[in-house]
């Protein structure tokens, strides 16, 4: 039996949430293959040699506070441990805590750039989609800061284990997980139940969103986004008002935010409602969601966007085809039997 020891800063963030759900979900099935997995809220160390998985929301501010106490703590745990793994959770492609990968044995994303050479390469605003408005649009963030590159040696260790996708995304959903997270029953953990029938879609386009962010290069996209549109900037509604808007509209708007992948594309999977956003082929992610048959794509610089969604309009009996390719192959992959044992061979490939 080869034991896994988590530390993780427990059951809050979304992104932890996910990559929490499925070790807890299936934890009696991964036993029945031979691991075992036990989860901590604070730095534990097994009496056995076994493998250690640190989840990026763990050390919190430490880094940027005590970093040399976060480092020393690494130091131990390469000794203590067999193997040891850090998950980095953020949203996007870019790496959140390159410092540390020399002080680990791998470092793991939901999502990761798809020729792994452009990480020697440094970023404006640490993305590559921020870099790319800075550089055409010369959009300027009030508090500049660059990614770090990281060399050859260091680009060996990246590797992909699942992204925010995995979790239950529904109005229900949400529900679920603050009680999960209040009591610890693995009653509430559960994967979504696919709709079998929609309300007629008698809007064309769900946009409401938060569009502001605290760096200009970020909120370039979704204000772009509204002006090419000719959108303007809607209230916040109600969460389960949300969800019934999203329901009955025929497109979802989706650009990016913090982070290349949203919330909202999981939300459009489940309602069916058809996933337009920019293009994301320059990604690698399990699941991979994003294939073509799935969603419909359009430039970074959002210049065919107005026409994207004219041809949606005017063809939706088509475009609805794709809309619900996006549905079926979303809940195939949380389908339990297939989710359990894709986790477990993603677990298989990052401690083998």
């Amino acid at each position: 039996m080869k034991e896994i020891v988590v530390w993780t800063h427990g059951y809050h963030f979304q992104n932890t949430r996910s990559f929490l759900f499925p070790l807890i979900l299936f934890k009696k099935y991964f036993e029945s293959k031979g691991l075992r997995i036990s989860i901590f809220n604070k730095p534990h160390i097994s009496k056995k040699k076994s493998i250690l998985f640190i989840e990026s929301n763990f050390f919190g501010k430490k880094l940027l506070t005590d970093h040399d106490e976060v480092i020393r703590l690494l130091k131990t745990a390469k000794k203590e441990f067999s193997k040891v793994i850090y998950f980095d959770l953020s949203d996007s492609t870019s790496l959140l805590h390159p410092q540390i990968i020399k002080y680990v044995d791998i470092y793991s994303k939901s999502q990761l750039l798809k020729d792994k050479n452009l990480y020697k390469k440094r970023y404006y605003g640490n993305r590559i989609y921020t870099d790319f408005v800075f550089r055409k649009y010369k959009i300027i963030d009030e508090v500049k800061s660059y990614s770090f590159s990281i060399n050859e040696k260091l680009i060996k260790k990246l590797r992909i284990h699942w992204n925010s996708s995995i979790g239950n995304y529904t109005y229900i959903g949400r529900i679920l997980d603050k009680l999960y997270e209040k009591s610890k029953f693995r009653m509430f953990l559960r994967t979504p139940v696919k709709p079998q029938i929609f309300k007629k879609k008698k809007k064309d386009l769900f946009y409401n969103m938060n569009v502001k962010y605290s760096r200009k290069t970020v909120s370039w996209y979704r204000e772009a986004a509204f002006k090419n549109l000719n959108l303007e900037v809607p209230k916040r509604i109600k969460i389960y008002k949300y969800f019934i808007e999203l329901e009955k509209s025929k497109v979802s708007l989706s650009p990016f935010g913090w982070g290349e992948i949203n919330y909202r594309d999981f939300e459009s999977f489940i309602y069916c409602s058809l996933l337009l956003k920019p293009n994301m082929s320059h990604l690698e992610t399990w699941p991979n969601l994003y294939q073509d048959k799935n969603y419909i794509s359009y430039s970074w610089n959002g210049n065919d966007l107005m026409e994207k969604l004219k041809k949606i309009k005017k063809n939706y009996p088509y475009y609805s085809k794709i809309a619900q390719n996006g549905h079926d192959f979303y809940f195939n992959q949380l389908q339990n039997e297939n989710l359990k044992k894709n986790i477990y061979k993603r677990l298989l490939n990052l401690i083998s």
